[in-house]
């Protein structure tokens, strides 16, 4: 995962006149790399910017709002089975074990699944706010490092 420091007030001015930070984050995705995004202030315009201008609808994109009080990893993780019956009603090509075991088990269905889809290059995720309140505890974390792992997923 690769880390950039974000100090300045995304504007659209400032993305009009230099969008240095979008190209980092483009070598980063194409290089197979996680990005996180720190600093001061808010990173939610600079990224929903960045999904307009290089991702609205090149690939599938879940969004996830850390700073909710309704986010959880089970809704992280039921939101990606969602989006895999899905794919199965589309194409019909997968086989997905729906039954509730442990949160690291369901994990490793995902990833096995994800790899089987053939027409699926890459899935990204956009959590705004990853450390928010209940994303933060050290399980969660750890989860999400384990989802970011797998080789067709990407988060930001």
């Amino acid at each position: 995962m690769y880390i950039l420091y974000f100090s300045y007030r995304f504007s659209q001015e400032r993305f009009d006149s230099d969008n240095k930070i979008f190209s980092q984050i483009d070598f980063l995705l194409k290089n197979k790399q996680n990005v996180a995004l720190y600093g001061y202030g808010s990173k939610l315009k600079l990224i929903n910017a960045y999904l307009k201008y290089n991702l609205s609808e090149e690939f599938p994109l879940l969004i996830f709002y850390g700073f909710s009080a309704a986010i959880s990893l089970n809704g992280i993780l039921s939101t990606l089975e969602k989006f895999l019956l899905e794919w199965k009603k589309r194409y019909g090509k997968i086989e997905l074990e729906m039954e509730k075991p442990s949160k690291s088990a369901r994990i490793n269905i995902i990833a096995e699944t994800l790899l089987k889809i053939e027409e699926l290059d890459n899935l990204f995720l956009i959590i705004h706010n990853i450390d928010g309140k209940n994303l933060m505890d050290e399980q969660t974390q750890q989860s999400l490092g384990e989802i970011a792992k797998i080789d067709k997923v990407f988060i930001l």
